[in-house]
């Protein structure tokens, strides 16, 4: 799991100028902790919010708290975040997250001509925070031509179960026929001669 690193936000500073010092100011909140005034070195932020996975352990005056991304504004002129909420995660409650599919291999359909199509970048699980990874993992070596993996291909392991279970993920499907230019280009020039 990956960790974040927030500075507990001076509430005497204006947002605005908390931005022009190269920051972005945010909350995190939860059922069991009280609402924290935060903020994040803008850099910074962008990086996480990019980052693979969704959870993020970040550290309180309480100890270390699951959180995960509940909000992030946008200035609607510009597109710069302006503001972010962070939401935690108690300990031993099951939540839904949705987590990032890592595709690995070259399938046999595409070794014989077919296209590979990633239909899902990620798919929703439901668990307890801490046993879920940053992403799982598929291998689609095995993947033949009309062959499709579908959510409930994906080993999940014994503490997540899958919220969509007939979600498709990827498919390979046959090689697009293509005509051949010199004929199109034939059949233009008697056209255009007659």
């Amino acid at each position: 799991m990956n960790t974040m690193k927030v500075n507990v936000r001076d509430l005497d500073m204006k947002a605005r100028d908390i931005r022009l010092s190269g920051s972005i100011p945010g909350v995190l909140y939860g059922a069991h902790i009280d609402s924290i005034p935060v903020q994040v070195e803008k850099h910074y932020l962008h990086k996480k919010i990019h980052e693979h996975g969704e959870i993020f352990k970040v550290k309180t005056a309480k100890g270390m708290v699951s959180v995960k991304f509940e909000d992030v504004q946008l200035d609607p002129v510009s597109h710069e975040i302006v503001h972010f909420s962070l939401l935690e995660l108690p300990k031993g409650e099951e939540c839904h997250m949705e987590i990032p599919l890592e595709f690995i291999g070259e399938s046999r359909g595409v070794k014989e001509g077919g296209v590979f199509l990633a239909l899902k970048d990620k798919i929703e699980v439901s668990g307890i925070p801490s046993k879920m990874p940053d992403s799982f993992t598929v291998d689609i070596t095995t993947l033949e031509i009309g062959d499709k993996i579908e959510a409930t291909d994906i080993k999940l392991g014994k503490y997540l179960h899958l919220m969509h279970s007939d979600d498709v993920v990827a498919v390979c499907t046959p090689p697009k026929k293509q005509e051949s230019t010199e004929d199109t280009t034939s059949e233009e020039l008697s056209t255009s001669v007659a």
